[in-house]
This record gives C-alpha cells, sequence and structure tokens, in this order.
C-alpha cells in the first residue's frame, strides 16, 4: 500500500519533519476506513494500533504516532488532486473496477472481500475490514472528504 502513496509532494520544511507522511497518509486511509469519524479518533485509533501497522504494514512509526493537530496540519498541505490519484491506483490495483463504478465496503461487503480470492488482498491490509462503517455522503471531515470522494468517483 505503501509505494502507491510515496509520490505525493511533501511540501513540509524538510529539517521539522517528525512523521513520514506516506505513513501517516496510510495510517489515516486505514483509521478513516475503519471508521474514524474526526482527527482525535484516527489518533487514537492509530496509538492503539501501533503493531499492526508496523506488522502488517511495514510502517517505521520511528517517532510514534502524531497527535490529532498533527495528523490534520499534515492533510491540510496535501494537494487533494495527488491524493485522489493515489487513492484510485491503490484501490483499482485490489478490485476489478469500471470507469465510474462505485465501491462500496460495509460489513457484509467486508465478508464478502474476505470470501474472494482477488480481493482477498484488501482485507489482509486493511485487517479489521469486518468494522469497517458505511462509505457515504456523510462525510464530516477533510480527510474524510478526500479519501471517500476519491473512493466514489474511481
Amino acid at each position: 500500500m505503501i509505494k502507491y502513496f510515496e509520490e505525493i509532494e511533501d511540501t513540509r520544511q524538510q529539517w521539522k519533519i517528525k512523521y513520514l507522511l506516506v505513513e501517516v497518509i496510510v495510517m489515516t486511509i486505514i483509521t478513516v476506513t475503519a471508521g474514524a469519524d474526526n482527527w482525535g479518533e484516527i489518533a487514537m485509533y492509530c496509538k492503539g494500533k501501533i503493531t499492526m501497522f508496523q506488522e502488517k504494514f511495514g510502517l517505521k512509526l520511528e517517532n510514534g504516532v502524531p497527535t490529532d493537530d498533527t495528523f490534520q496540519r499534515i492533510f491540510a498541505i496535501i494537494k487533494p488532486e495527488q491524493l485522489g490519484k493515489c487513492f484510485r491506483n491503490w484501490v483499482q490495483s485490489v478490485f476489478t473496477i469500471e470507469k465510474n463504478e462505485i465501491i462500496s465496503l460495509d460489513g457484509e461487503q467486508a465478508e464478502l472481500l474476505m470470501k474472494n480470492n482477488r480481493e482477498y488482498q484488501i482485507a489482509n491490509e486493511i485487517g479489521d475490514l469486518y468494522k469497517v462503517g458505511a462509505i457515504g455522503n456523510n462525510c464530516r471531515q477533510e480527510a474524510r472528504n478526500m479519501v471517500f470522494t476519491t473512493m466514489v468517483y474511481v
């Protein structure tokens, strides 16, 4: 999953960087997909799943997990079109989809994914996929809007 988001430009001052951009993006996408609704929930989920992120996703997390404010500041500088392109590429690598097809993940879909050989990859990558909430239009935060708008319009 990391390789799909490495091309996103990091415009932060290099000497101030404590958290790798790609790691923050991967953690956020997984956490939002698992149902996090705000930056605080994203930070809390990530702190509780450090081992999972390291073992299943290969994140180093040398400085641990960012605070909710740090997640928000980092996402504020990401260009949505770059994130959208990378997100679409990642989704298309996992799913067989047609142009403008809508992909919806919810509890029932998660079980189907785990039974289907081709899409089993995403179930393994996301981990607790059975906890995934429905992806819909009621997303309230910038990260959710960026991720879900991209996912809906693949």
